[in-house]
């Protein structure tokens, strides 16, 4: 007797979804998710692509009318859906920008936008820096464009100012240009001394050179929401800083030389020092030179 066959046949997605591209088929999965149409079992974001089609071909061929279901998923994929070209200013490969969208994506989404929806959660996902690694950052925040639950030319109109408040926003290169993008000690000492000063976005510790001069920058873009005296001062600091730390570094600072002088010439150097202006140190070493100068012509 013949084995018999018990594997699962599986139907394709239905003939108006085949032609979804990468982004269609990540909003279908949280759209399908939303209706709590997925397992919790597999909401692992590691799940291959594959997989996921089969379990989005499953629950909706698995509905009671699959064919006004699919009308129903497109009508809601038009609802949601902003063109690609208003998406093109979210550079993919810009990281200090993606930082920054993270951050300020819902600052703020005015509550009267939000639209009251029984089987979808109206409120935004609220991504965390903390938790979204560089390679994630562009498909996180399409993802969570796509499916915010506001009427769809309010989402572009709020994604428009969105993109004139980053240019608006974001440090002019003339105020960071000191800051290298290839210099990786700089780059680890700023992200530092940001640390240190409680002035760090909380994003994943960076990887390469690459995204520590992205998380310094929009670390710096985001001191743009407080008062703009406070960022041209603190800026200014943290430039003086690198500068002196330079300095020491490259051995050229003055190191400290003891010299044993009586108690009376010690009172004389200080009462040169309190009635010039100068410090102590100072008149020695300008001593030191005019008389080694001297000596040096009286050869």
């Amino acid at each position: 007797m013949a084995a018999r066959n018990t594997a699962t046949i599986r139907l394709p997605l239905p003939d108006p979804l085949k032609k979804f591209k990468l982004r269609e088929l990540r909003w279908l999965w949280h759209y399908l998710d939303g209706r709590r149409m997925i397992d919790e079992a597999d909401r692992d974001a590691s799940l291959d692509l594959s997989v996921r089609v089969n379990k989005m071909s499953d629950a909706i061929n698995s509905d009671k009318n699959p064919d006004e279901f699919v009308k129903e998923i497109l009508s809601r994929l038009n609802d949601d859906l902003i063109p690609e070209e208003q998406l093109q200013w979210i550079d993919k490969e810009n990281q200090r920008v993606l930082i920054w969208i993270l951050n300020n994506l819902h600052r703020p989404i005015p509550e009267e936008l939000l639209i009251s929806d029984p089987l979808h959660n109206s409120r935004p996902r609220r991504l965390s820096l903390a938790d979204i690694f560089a390679e994630n950052r562009h498909e996180e925040i399409i993802i969570e464009i796509d499916t915010w639950k506001i009427p769809l030319e309010e989402k572009m109109n709020y994604l428009l100012e969105k993109k004139n408040e980053w240019t608006h926003r974001k440090t002019p290169d003339k105020q960071i240009k000191w800051i290298s993008a290839e210099d990786d000690v700089q780059l680890v000492w700023a992200l530092e001394y940001l640390e240190k000063n409680r002035k760090v976005l909380r994003v994943p510790k960076p990887a390469n050179t690459k995204e520590y001069h992205a998380a310094v920058l929009a670390s710096l873009d985001d001191l743009s929401y407080g008062h703009p005296s406070d960022k041209k001062l603190f800026m200014e600091q943290m430039k003086r800083t690198w500068s002196q730390k330079k300095f020491r570094d490259s051995g050229k600072a003055k190191k400290p030389y003891y010299l044993p002088l009586t108690i009376k010439t010690r009172e004389k150097l200080e009462w040169l020092a309190e009635n010039s202006g100068q410090k102590p140190a100072d008149i020695l070493e300008k001593l030191i030179q005019e008389n080694y100068s001297k000596a040096k012509q009286g050869k």
